[in-house]
């Protein structure tokens, strides 16, 4: 991969996978509409059941009962405190990670796509004993420009081992 040819020549390992977007908000609900539009089978999770019935009805999103049989897991959740953006809040993010690593086949791919805190990514792959690959791939979402600053654009990502950065790149 390189600027020039952004394009991944080994697609296979993962393109049958069943894709998990776990957060349906402000930007989990794109990047469900952007996974689904590429061909994955897509499921969507939320605390909120307001936000699994707009993915529903806005972009056909799965509905998940459960974090098993997933291939992929893309995390979409605020990792912030509600009264103040700029204090770091991984509780969810953490709650969730375990309930990843009860439920998820060995191999499979956590993508943090949430503004997390420097050391979060390996204390995930951690978490996870190196069972599952864990990228994050920091996400810039504007709403009044989507289509610049929206899903389908140039980014970076970053995996905590070689394995994880392959399987993310796939």
């Amino acid at each position: 991969v390189t600027k020039e040819n952004p394009t991944i020549t080994n697609r296979n390992e993962f393109r049958n996978s069943r894709v998990l977007i776990i957060g349906l908000g402000q930007l989990g609900l794109p990047v469900a509409k952007y996974v689904k539009e590429k061909g994955f089978d897509t499921y969507g999770y939320d605390i909120e059941q307001k936000a699994i019935e707009r993915a529903e009805k806005v972009a056909s999103i799965k509905r998940a009962d459960s974090f098993s049989d997933f291939e992929v897991y893309i995390i979409c959740v605020s990792t912030h405190k509600p009264d103040d953006i700029f204090a770091p809040q991984i509780d969810g993010l953490l709650y969730i990670i375990e309930e990843i690593s009860r439920k998820a086949k060995n191999g499979a791919l956590v993508s943090i796509e949430s503004t997390i805190p420097r050391g979060t990514s390996k204390k995930v792959f951690e978490m996870l004993n190196h069972r599952l690959h864990v990228v994050h791939a920091p996400h810039r979402w504007y709403a009044l420009e989507e289509m610049e600053h929206g899903v389908n654009q140039l980014r970076v990502v970053g995996g905590v081992h070689d394995c994880c950065l392959r399987a993310a790149l796939q």
